[in-house]
């Protein structure tokens, strides 16, 4: 029951915190789906395809490009984040039944293997490896492409978000310790750096800098290649996923503001534009971000009209973590 209350409390207790931004210039939000009860994880594949987690009803919804929205599959019990390979494979971490899910590109799903004590965050190397973060036992599993399961490194306090780099190396968003822990390739554990408060959703830019959405403090922490660690602008109220684009400009739910914030490089913070009904994580990919609405049972899409990403190549570019991300 410990790790149930806590994503019930992840998910309902929202902090009432309000932060005055400028709106930054973006098309007015359009609404697909529905998807299933509950969605928190969300991924987009190469062809434009929306893929969801649906937390009460154990599914994965599919929205496609042209905006009809289907029931893909049933997975374990209460999918918490989601990823897709490079050969168009989707995972879910399933919470409760602490394993992972796999679905075919044909729909076809299957559980994968075995994870630690309440999966919430999921990621895939780049060889079809799958990690994914165990919140109550402060642990990290691998699962090959075969099935086979083993713990690979331990982390700091209830590991949420999760994500890995080029080189293999994983790193996952510690809530209750305020840091990021990294994992080698031989799974070796350190404390990369620290974070601001109950940081939850973790991504890495295309330079190999890291951030996390630290939703005790409304901001987003940076940590550079050595792992100094800096704010690097404020979000809104309570952020719970984050996502990069190609131009590293960093983008946050607010789940109590229902809006996405834009951080630039620079440190630059501005509201891109408005989201659904408590949104959850977020995804971008070609020039749009998507955020599951919890509440709302289904995902916003908001095109970025301007800012420096227009001109860079959005290729191989996001791994958001939950999701995230």
């Amino acid at each position: 029951m410990k790790g149930k209350k806590i994503v019930v409390a992840l998910i309902f207790g929202l902090i009432t915190t309000f932060c005055s931004f400028p709106i930054a210039h973006a098309d007015v939000s359009k609404t697909l789906g529905p998807t299933g009860p509950g969605p928190v994880g969300i991924v987009v594949d190469s062809d434009g395809n929306i893929y969801t987690a649906n937390f009460f009803e154990n599914t994965v919804s599919k929205i496609t490009e042209d905006g009809i929205s289907t029931k893909y599959a049933s997975v374990g019990a209460g999918p918490q984040d989601i990823a897709i390979d490079r050969l168009g494979n989707v995972y879910t971490a399933n919470f409760f039944d602490g394993n992972v899910s796999k679905i075919t590109p044909k729909g076809k799903a299957s559980i994968l293997g075995t994870t630690g004590v309440h999966p919430f965050g999921i990621a895939v190397d780049s060889v079809g490896n799958v990690y994914t973060s165990n919140i109550d036992d402060n642990s990290v599993t691998k699962i090959t492409p075969k099935g086979v399961s083993s713990i690979f490194g331990s982390t700091g306090t209830h590991p949420f978000g999760i994500a890995v780099d080029a080189a293999g190396n994983i790193f996952t968003a510690n809530m209750d310790s305020n840091n990021v822990t990294k994992i080698t390739p031989s799974g070796i554990s350190s404390i990369f750096g620290i974070t601001g408060t109950a940081p939850l959703a973790i991504v890495i830019d295309s330079k190999g800098n890291i951030y996390t959405s630290n939703t005790g403090s409304n901001n987003v922490s940076k940590l550079s290649l050595d792992g100094r660690a800096s704010i690097l602008g404020t979000t809104g109220s309570v952020p719970k996923g984050i996502t990069v684009d190609c131009a590293g400009n960093i983008y946050t739910t607010s789940a109590n503001d229902m809006n996405v914030s834009v951080i630039s490089p620079a440190g630059r913070t501005a509201i891109l534009g408005l989201a659904g009904n408590t949104p959850y994580q977020i995804f971008y990919s070609k020039n749009f971000v998507y955020t599951t609405n919890f509440l709302g049972n289904d995902v916003s899409k908001i095109k970025i009209v301007a800012g420096a990403n227009r001109n860079c190549n959005d290729a191989d570019n996001d791994r958001s973590s939950s999701r995230n991300r």
